[in-house]
């Protein structure tokens, strides 16, 4: 499973690539500390590669990341590579460490 947590509250909202499923139906529209609205949601990716998901995520938020007060977690990893590469590699390793 993997968890993620943004400011680009949109993203918990679309249509998820096929093979990929929300543990939980409604993603979770909150507030932080600094009044920012972000949103949680938990996927199951299945069988699908890490690369698949990665490619979605930076498609849907690829023109607000250069906003300043965007940020996107993980499994509660920060992203600084805000790539399609980037978020790959935080997928792939999150998966790695769950999967020991």
């Amino acid at each position: 499973m993997i968890t993620i947590e943004t400011t680009f509250a949109p993203l918990g909202f679309v249509e998820l690539p096929e093979g990929i499923k929300k543990v939980d139906m409604s993603a979770e529209s909150k507030r932080n500390a600094d009044s920012n609205t972000f949103v949680q949601l938990a996927l199951l990716l299945g069988s699908v590669p890490a690369n698949v998901l990665a490619m979605w995520i930076f498609e849907k938020i690829r023109n607000h990341t250069h906003k300043p007060e965007f940020r996107m977690k993980i499994n509660q990893k920060e992203i600084t590579d805000l790539t399609e590469e980037g978020i790959r590699r935080v997928i792939e390793q999150e998966i790695d460490i769950e999967m020991k």
